[in-house]
């Protein structure tokens, strides 16, 4: 059952090149997925059951959520507690460029990681920190220049605290990484396991219990995210919702609306809205 007076906000920071999301009592159950980029979250009110990887949270108010690129996921409330929640999404060359301004060097070319996927009870200065430069990007409010410092010393409390790097995986080497860029590659296919089990060595059900062990979701999920992820760019440069589902592989625009809700928490044209008006207030049916 979905509340009516949940509220789902977004907006897209040109001069960082940053998301800022908002939800407010979201009920929402969040299937197993990940995204492409990073994700800095604040649980502001409501208890959660937190699925990452094989591990299981109870996160609530206060407590900081840090999922870096392709960290799979899944969420649902406690008790039927309505969700608060604001983010930061940081794609991964804006948080590349960030290290450099900070001086944190990347292993072996490797992409900066968080050492937890969560803070229980972060230090106040950090939440207030992303609080106040969340919702002065929210409100399109204070000066570029001010927004910038904000964000480089958020980010210097953060990955001071959380922060760490990870090498470089050797997809070659890996049969589960080459299905994994295979899918991302081609996700605008019809794709079986037969497609898969080939590249992976080994037999189907083998195949999908090592998936999912590794990457903890299984082939399809991964390969409806990697569509999702690239029905954003597509969004993002004013293709119709339509067409974009059609782009990239869903059967039909019933489909591709459900999971890109399931997955985003807003439908294709409200993510789309951002990048034709940028404007805060994304309410749910508009």
């Amino acid at each position: 059952m979905t509340n009516e007076d949940e509220k789902r906000s977004v907006r897209f920071d040109r001069d960082l090149q940053i998301e800022a999301y908002q939800f407010q009592g979201v009920e929402q159950k969040f299937p197993n997925h990940f995204h492409p980029y990073y994700v800095i979250g604040l649980i502001e009110q409501g208890e959660r059951r937190l699925f990452c990887g094989q591990m299981e949270w109870i996160v609530g108010p206060g407590d900081l959520l840090l999922f870096q690129p392709l960290a799979s996921h899944a969420c649902e409330a406690v008790d039927d507690q309505s969700l608060d929640y604001r983010c930061l999404n940081i794609k991964p060359e804006v948080m590349d460029r960030t290290a450099r301004a900070l001086d944190i060097p990347a292993a072996g070319g490797g992409l900066i990681a968080f050492s937890q996927p969560v803070a229980l009870r972060a230090p106040p200065e950090i939440t207030g920190a992303l609080r106040e430069l969340h919702q002065g990007i929210m409100e399109g409010a204070g000066d570029r220049l001010l927004r910038e410092e904000q964000y480089l010393l958020l980010m210097e409390r953060i990955l001071g605290l959380y922060g760490g790097t990870a090498e470089a995986e050797e997809k070659g080497q890996d049969g589960v990484a080459w299905v994994c860029e295979y899918l991302e590659q081609n996700y605008g296919q019809r794709i079986g396991l037969e497609d898969l089990e080939g590249l992976a060595g080994m037999g189907r059900y083998r195949l999908i219990r090592e998936f999912t062990r590794q990457r903890g979701i299984t082939p399809y999920r991964y390969l409806e995210a990697a569509r999702i992820s690239a029905a954003k760019g597509l969004l993002e440069g004013g293709m119709e919702p339509i067409d974009a589902a059609a782009e990239t592989g869903f059967s039909d625009q019933s489909h591709f609306t459900n999971a890109f809700k399931a997955q985003i928490g807003l439908t294709p044209k409200q993510y789309q809205r951002i990048f034709e008006e940028n404007v805060p207030g994304l309410e749910k049916g508009r």
